[in-house]
């Protein structure tokens, strides 16, 4: 089990968080569990409170072999005592991996972890010992369920979000539909699967519909959003602003530099700007 903490600031100022002046001195304690406010701030006439968050990942590779949902849910009281306040669950939509990011049809939540009622008995047992549960949000990527352009399977026909080749970006090699899509990746390229295009206004509605439904339908409170890379970091921040989640984080990772000789580079000055830059563009 793999455990992260952070301390982020509350409600929607949290992208103001860098103009505080005072670090933050307190450590989590009992007032802390839950995400409860542990340290005020006055900063530009705005009233701040620092949270911690204590999440895990509650899944490793090879747990859609022993029907994980039921499986968890007898572990939460034991993760509650821990004093954990967030658990990261795998992605729960159905897919095509049994580890669920190759994504399909998103509003189906029976995937190999388990059913949607035992997805949902684990959520309200999560709830019930104040440890939120964390979606993992795979959207960078969607495999298609019938031929389109060029006979690559990128369209989303006889299923919710039935896209079209117009969701899909022009820089997915054969998977893309190049004589339709005019929108190359605003990220990185994830290979052999059709890239989402996240510039059209469809799939931006769309995506925000589902994150709604995850939270206020079935009872999700927090988002990790798998493979940021994949896509502007623009769209992270409007999704997180139109769902509200209470707590979110991205994957995102900057590849390192290497000499000719394949030996790791001292200099990775590149690299640490690229990520910065990354963040910056998030907070804006």
């Amino acid at each position: 089990m793999v455990c992260h903490m952070w301390q982020l600031m509350s409600g929607q100022l949290r992208s103001m968080a860098p103009t505080l002046m005072n670090p933050i001195t307190s450590s989590m304690d009992g007032e802390g569990h839950g995400g409860r406010p542990i340290d005020p701030y006055i900063s530009n006439g705005f009233d701040f409170f620092a949270f911690a968050v204590l999440n895990c990942s509650a899944f490793n590779w090879e747990s859609h072999k022993y029907g994980w949902w039921k499986n968890l849910e007898k572990k939460v009281a034991y993760l509650a005592r821990c004093g954990l306040t967030s658990a990261w669950l795998p992605p729960a939509t159905h897919s095509f991996s049994p580890e669920g990011y190759l994504p399909q049809n998103l509003y189906s939540l029976d995937s190999y972890y388990g059913s949607h009622l035992e997805l949902k008995a684990l959520l309200q047992k999560l709830n019930q010992h104040k440890v939120r549960a964390m979606a993992d949000i795979v959207t960078n990527y969607r495999v298609g369920t019938t031929r389109g352009h060029g006979g690559a399977y990128n369209q989303y026909d006889r299923i919710p979000l039935s896209w079209n080749e117009h969701s899909v970006t022009s820089c997915c090699g054969e998977l893309s539909s190049l004589l339709i899509s005019m929108y190359r990746s605003t990220g990185d390229n994830f290979h052999g699967v059709p890239n989402i295009d996240h510039t059209q206004a469809f799939v931006w509605k769309d995506i925000i519909g589902w994150l709604k439904w995850l939270l206020k339908s079935i009872g999700f409170q927090d988002f990790r959003f798998d493979f940021a890379k994949g896509y502007a970091p623009k769209f992270v921040k409007e999704y997180v602003e139109e769902s509200k989640p209470m707590f979110f984080v991205g994957e995102y990772w900057d590849t390192c530099n290497y000499s000719p000789d394949y030996c790791f580079d001292y200099n990775q000055g590149q690299t640490i700007s690229a990520s910065m830059t990354t963040v910056n563009i998030g907070r804006s």
